[in-house]
């Protein structure tokens, strides 16, 4: 991604983009798949990373 934003800018907009997806997908049933034995991710997870990826990149 090529524009004018600062480094500042950016990550404010990624955060808000992340934080969106999981103030949206808060108090839903979500299913926890496991990255490891002692780890997992949700559906929010991984959405609220994608949103945060996509303002980045």
């Amino acid at each position: 991604m090529t524009d004018d934003r600062s480094d500042v800018e950016v990550a404010i907009a990624a955060a808000q983009a992340g934080a969106g997806v999981l103030m949206d997908m808060y108090g839903t049933a979500l299913e926890q798949d496991a990255k490891s034995a002692t780890d997992f991710a949700t559906a929010a997870d991984v959405a609220s990373e994608r949103a945060i990826l996509d303002i980045i990149r």
